[in-house]
């Protein structure tokens, strides 16, 4: 069966031909359809930080063809007006949320939220509306179904508009955003790269600033695809006043959280069946926190049923509106990161709750490892024995020992008000990730040797090997600078 993936050159001559025939709509749709293909994980592009410039230019190009006049100095009068630029927003996942943080830290800003529609789904729910911080009566979602319509729709409101700094959270695939994001419709223009595990339109964008969210992204970014104007912005939520509830030594609750597709659902590494296994070698609970679709909550339940397992050892809690609160709530002892793809604003609520983690690095590509989003001291597992161990291994003295090491990271790395700063100003400058923590950069060049060590002496992996090399020496060079 031949792959749904195209190359870069295969969907940029695609759309300009397209564009030749005056066929805006089908060269946007071109990039939509391919661009999404490549979030399929059994398509084997996530987990990889990718950047397509010749598309991200095409794009622009597109945009521009949409601009009313010539470009107004702005004039607008009143409180600094943010806009956001996104696809949709959701009331799970780390990216709605952080909006609700950007918010948070400019107090004395108006903040309009442009949703460009590209999924033609129904209107943003409630919950969703609240975590973004900003007024229902100021967020707007663009009212055609057509990715041309939505671009002229976006472009419009922003001529109106006229904001002091655009910030563009797209979905990876969505084109929209990157054609309206036209230089001089906002002073400042920020790119937020919050869908880092996979190939997404708007990384090589030319604008004010490139928002990195994770330190292995700000490494491939910087380093490795040359992208200008980077900055590390750590993640931050919302914290919670409450305190850790009392470790139970002898029963342990374990949780995970994320939508289906941080998962795997099959193969060795299948979520259903590592529960299983994991409830089946131990006395405890497990709670999954996140929305699940039937058919894979059905292929849980029968797994235990399978095993003999009671039903009530697994908790399902399709919605929390915060996960720092829910593991006080839940009185969850361990938190397994989800796996494969690693949810990174999960991992900053739930080491702001002083919860120890369990961190996933899959055997065949270290570099996927969440270990550079997780205190230092976490342990890794790799296969279902190794976390069946881990489990059986936390009593109650190592279970307060990794409550003081996860809260302990939390508060140096990622604690409210540490951006307050940053965002009274412009351009927004975060703290430079090559001096935030030693630890982060040997995480990283641990990861590349295990990986080029595994394939080592096999001449079709030899290209690899030499973008590992050069990788390396660029991390040693910015890691060397004062």
């Amino acid at each position: 069966m031949k792959s749904p993936l195209k190359k870069e050159p295969v969907i940029l001559e695609e759309a300009r031909h397209l564009l030749l025939q005056n066929d805006v709509q089908g060269a946007l749709q071109t990039i939509f359809d391919a661009m999404r293909a490549y979030q399929v994980p059994k398509n084997g592009a996530t987990g990889f930080t990718a950047s397509l410039p010749r598309l991200d230019t095409l794009c622009q190009e597109i945009g521009s063809r949409f601009l009313n006049s010539e470009i107004r100095p702005n004039s607008r009068k009143g409180k600094p007006l943010d806009v956001y630029l996104m696809t949709e927003i959701y009331d799970t996942g780390g990216h709605t949320g952080l909006i609700g943080d950007y918010v948070a830290n400019s107090p004395d800003r108006q903040a309009v939220l442009l949703l460009s529609n590209a999924l033609n789904q129904n209107p943003p729910p409630a919950m969703a509306i609240a975590r973004t911080g900003i007024s229902s009566e100021y967020i707007e979602k663009c009212p055609h179904d057509r990715l041309l319509e939505q671009t002229r729709w976006m472009i419009a409101r922003l001529e109106e508009l006229q904001p002091n700094r655009l910030f563009i959270l797209n979905h990876p695939y969505d084109p929209v955003p990157i054609a309206a994001a036209q230089p001089g419709l906002a002073r400042w223009i920020y790119y937020v790269h919050h869908a880092d595990h996979t190939p997404a339109l708007g990384v090589s964008l030319r604008c004010t600033s490139h928002f990195d969210l994770t330190p292995r992204a700000m490494h491939c970014c910087r380093s490795l695809l040359k992208v200008p104007n980077t900055v590390y912005l750590p993640l931050q939520c919302y914290e919670s006043p409450t305190l850790p509830h009392p470790i139970n030594g002898s029963v342990l609750s374990t949780a995970s959280s994320g939508s289906s597709h941080k998962f795997s659902w099959k193969g060795p590494t299948a979520y259903p069946s590592i529960i299983k296994q994991l409830l089946g070698s131990t006395s405890g609970r497990h709670f999954h926190i996140g929305p699940l679709a039937p058919q894979q909550l059905r292929q849980w339940r029968t797994n235990l049923t399978e095993m003999g397992i009671a039903q009530d050892r697994l908790v399902y809690v399709p919605h929390v509106s915060s996960l720092w609160q829910a593991m006080h709530d839940l009185k969850i002892d361990l938190y397994l990161h989800s796996f494969p793809l690693p949810g990174a604003r999960a991992a900053v609520e739930v080491m702001g709750s002083g919860t120890p983690i369990l961190h996933y690095s899959p055997l065949d590509n270290p570099l996927q490892s969440s270990a550079n989003l997780v205190y230092p001291e976490s342990k890794t597992w790799s296969t279902t024995e190794q976390l069946i161990a881990l489990v059986n291994h936390a009593n109650g003295e190592w279970l307060a020992t990794h409550r003081k090491y996860s809260r302990r990271y939390y508060e140096k790395n990622h604690a409210r008000g540490l951006l307050l700063p940053a965002f009274q100003k412009d351009p927004i400058a975060g703290p430079d990730p090559f001096k935030l923590d030693p630890l982060i950069m040997e995480f990283f060049r641990d990861e590349i040797d295990a990986y080029c060590e595994k394939f080592q002496g096999i001449a079709k992996r030899s290209l690899f090997q030499k973008w590992a090399s050069r990788l390396r020496l660029r991390l040693e060079k910015f890691s060397s600078k004062p």
